[in-house]
């Protein structure tokens, strides 16, 4: 992807600025523009020719111009970082006058070669923030061109979008810009821009002076452009071809934008995102649209996060072919408006909604979402239509269809199941704040069946199928969930006409009980290929990995026993390498109710080496602590190779747990999440995840929700399973009081239970059917065993 001939300069004449008369100082101790300037025009009056700068510093503090046909030019004939030397002018010209005039300002068929460019006077802490300062290079005319050019720490850094830039050629321009990376625009056409690198590391690694010496103010340099860097900005250009470029560290990866009533057109090949807030946005284009090919988007800041958003008044085309996309995203994509084409996207982290549908024509065809437990498409009202084809993802696509009519293709189910969880509110135990929803979303006149129990285990064996009947298109039925743990539920939706469809939802919730008090609260328990994340290796059952866990609580204490079923034991490594052998780690964030602004994130994590001591580590810690070693927390591990179980003992404090002046309020959510390693001895292979934020993603905005009970759940049960009856018995339709039934089915055996099965049996014979729930004996907490108890069999 490149022209058949690369730009130069209009004459072989050469006017090296060291030499007389010209004499510029390579030295940097003194101001050397006159010098430069003055050899420029005379090779512009000359009809062009080169500049030549031999390696040296060179102060320049007034702006450049480079006339028509001439190059200025430094001695490096190819790309270049900051860790060597060459070529460099240092400047402070234009300090805090981010509108005045470039620093270089390059007339028709003007380039600028081999040459580093360095603001020494830049500063990036709180007390000494970001100045701004105008852009450093400016095309002012058609063909002008930049190659082999270090941008080292600009504020601003390309403008070829301010004038008619035609035929611009940027080639292997490398830097680390503050607020503005690249602007193409002002109406050109057949432009190419090609071979960008902006990393933060020129900046960070370069022997100049002034320059972030430390990893701390690398990551302010860094969290700063997160927050202000548009690195690739386009605006009006047609014909343009963009290719091999890259950046590290931005708000906005690469940006389109209209421009004085036109939008951009071109051609993306190779584009990559890393370490940004948003990889790729769509604000405008004209007719020919813009399209991505061989694109990777990588979303990692602090909110708001997604990998491509296309805005309202987008109205053209875009599409996406052959696309990588992982990180910490909030969202894959956010569609607002245009036409919209996604074919063969990999989508290793979804965030919670994958395919943001809000509006506009949408087409997604053979992509593969990783991550389970999410909703992967979601069909707004507003769109125009949606077409969803030939698609994969872990445990099963699910798609949210709120414009039933609108969305078909081959993964459309006729059917959506959507799950809607309120925070937990003790005040009101009868009401569980969860509530599962089925919507008619395509199918044809009515529709009639059960919602049936997959995962978890243990909820399959316990509760009973939901009817429904007489859902008609459109129509959506809603009926209460009990008191359950588990971060994600999966359910069969089965139609009488023999069709079924699979799908999981999030759930993110678990209980612990006071210490000492009788424990009825359900076990987590983390046993099914969701669960499980290979890294070279494979999940092969139960027996291979799985956990289950029990949580507890008092006054200054939080305990987490876990049991890990793990066929093999291996574990060589200590402290912070724990990790890559078979270990537990522990997430839990005591301001969960603060989401990203929570400053009381724990990664913690535990291990039984092969020498039998007990590794305790903590990668996170909230603010004011400071990771390393854990000697504040007792924890015992055990071995039974007998059973292959790994049983993991934890007495956590509170204190330990949440930074100095913080107040702890049992009575809030608690973030919790866990994560066991597998290492069978020839490497870390895998890993299984209870809710996340660990593993797959380093995001505390993932961890589920561990409220702490003060009453037994027991008593949770009870009052809900009464609630859930009276409903039953006020509405008598089948899906509210099969749902009732699992309510009952939880509870142990008591004369409750039995009051409230007589009750619901006598709903069910005058519908003329059997509710279920007097075979059953219990479920989670309970003692008893049970059957299926079903009015209706199980497929």
């Amino acid at each position: 992807m490149d022209i058949a001939a690369r730009p130069k300069p209009a004459t072989s004449g050469l006017f090296n600025v060291v030499n007389a008369p010209y004499s510029a100082d390579p030295t940097g101790n003194e101001d050397a523009s006159q010098a430069i300037q003055q050899a420029l025009s005379d090779a512009g009056d000359a009809g062009g020719g080169t500049v030549y700068m031999p390696a040296g510093i060179y102060r320049v503090e007034q702006p450049l111009v480079v006339p028509t046909g001439v190059e200025l030019r430094g001695n490096f004939d190819v790309p270049h970082h900051t860790i060597g030397g060459g070529t460099v002018i240092f400047t402070n010209y234009g300090e805090n006058e981010a509108d005045a005039p470039a620093l270089i300002q390059l007339k028709a068929s003007a380039g600028l070669r081999g040459i580093s460019v360095y603001y020494d006077h830049q500063t990036w802490t709180e007390t000494n923030p970001v100045k701004p300062y105008p852009w450093t290079v400016q095309g002012q005319g058609k063909d002008v061109y930049l190659i082999d050019t270090t941008l080292v720490n600009p504020y601003q850094a390309v403008d070829f979008g301010t004038y008619d830039t035609s035929g611009h050629y940027i080639d292997y321009v490398a830097g680390s810009p503050l607020k503005e990376g690249i602007y193409l625009g002002g109406g050109a056409q057949g432009g190419y821009l090609r071979n960008v690198q902006f990393n933060p590391h020129y900046y960070g690694r370069s022997n100049y002076p002034n320059h972030p010496s430390t990893g701390a103010d690398s990551d302010m340099v860094w969290n700063y452009q997160k927050d202000h860097l548009d690195a690739f900005r386009i605006g009006n250009v047609k014909q343009e071809t963009i290719f091999n470029t890259f950046v590290f560290g931005s708000k906005f990866g690469i940006h389109f934008e209209g421009q004085d009533g036109q939008g951009p057109e071109a051609v993306v090949i190779g584009h990559g995102t890393d370490g940004s807030k948003k990889g790729a946005v769509l604000e405008g284009a004209d007719k020919a649209g813009l399209q991505f090919i061989n694109t990777e988007l990588v979303s990692i800041s602090t909110t708001d996060k997604v990998y491509v958003e296309v805005g309202k008044d987008f109205s053209s085309k875009a599409v996406f072919f052959n696309s990588s996309m992982w990180g910490d995203t909030n969202r894959s994509f956010d569609i607002f408006g245009g036409t919209v084409r996604i074919q063969q996207a990999n989508f290793t982290k979804v965030g919670d909604i994958g395919i943001n549908a809000v509006g506009g024509d949408i087409g997604l065809y053979d992509s593969y979402f990783q991550q389970s437990q999410t909703t992967h498409v979601y069909a707004g009202p507003g769109i125009d239509k949606m077409v969803v084809s030939n698609n994969l993802a872990s445990g099963g696509l699910q798609i949210q269809n709120d414009a039933p009519g609108k969305v078909s293709g081959s993964n459309l189910y006729p059917v959506t199941l959507k799950l809607e969880k309120a925070p937990f509110d003790p005040s009101h135990p009868e009401d569980t704040g969860t509530v599962l929803s089925i919507t008619n979303a395509a199918g044809d006149g009515t529709l009639k069946g059960q919602i049936e129990w997959v995962s978890l285990g243990m909820y399959k064996e316990a509760l009973k199928p939901i009817r429904f009947e007489n859902l008609k298109q459109g129509e959506t039925r809603s009926v209460a969930i009990p008191y359950l743990s588990a971060d994600s539920l999966k359910f069969r939706v089965a139609l009488d006409n023999g069709e079924r469809y699979e799908t999981s939802v999030k759930l993110s919730q678990s209980f612990a009980s006071r210490s000492g008090a009788a424990d009825h609260t359900p076990t987590i328990e983390v046993s099914g290929p969701e669960h499980y994340y290979s890294v070279g290796g494979s999940w092969e059952g139960a027996d291979d990995l799985g956990l289950t866990s029990k949580v507890n609580w008092d006054e200054a204490h939080l305990y987490v026993n876990v049991d890990v079923k793990d066929n093999v034991h291996s574990q060589t490594f200590t402290n912070g390498d724990i990790w890559q052998g078979d270990s537990l780690q522990v997430g839990i964030d005591l301001a969960k109710e603060d989401g990203a602004a929570s400053r009381q994130v724990n990664e913690l994590g535990f291990a039984l080496n092969e020498d039998g001591s007990v590794q305790k580590w903590r990668w996170r810690a909230p603010d004011g602590v400071t990771p390393g070693p854990l000697e504040s927390i007792q924890a015992v591990v055990t071995r039974d190779e007998t059973a292959k179980v790994t049983h993991y003992e934890l007495t956590l404090p509170f204190q330990a747990l949440h930074g100095a002046g913080y107040n702890f309020h049992p009575d809030k959510p608690i973030g919790l999440a866990l994560l066991v390693n597998e290492n069978d001895g020839d490497g870390r292979s895998g890993f299984m995840e209870f809710n996340g934020g660990i593993g797959a993603s380093k995001d505390a905005g993932l961890f589920g929700n561990l409220y702490l009970l003060q009453n037994d759940y027991v008593k949770l049960l009870e009052k809900s399973a009464q609630a859930s009856v009276k409903l039953a018995m006020q509405k008598k339709e089948v899906s509210t009081v099969d749902a009732a039934a699992n309510f009952v089915l939880l509870l142990p055996d008591s004369g409750l239970k039995k009051s409230l099965q007589a009750r619901l049996a006598a709903i069910g014979s005058k519908l003329g059917t059997v509710p279920g729930g007097e075979g059953h004996s219990g479920g989670p907490g309970s003692n008893g065993k049970g059957n299926s108890g079903s009015g209706v069999p199980l497929v």
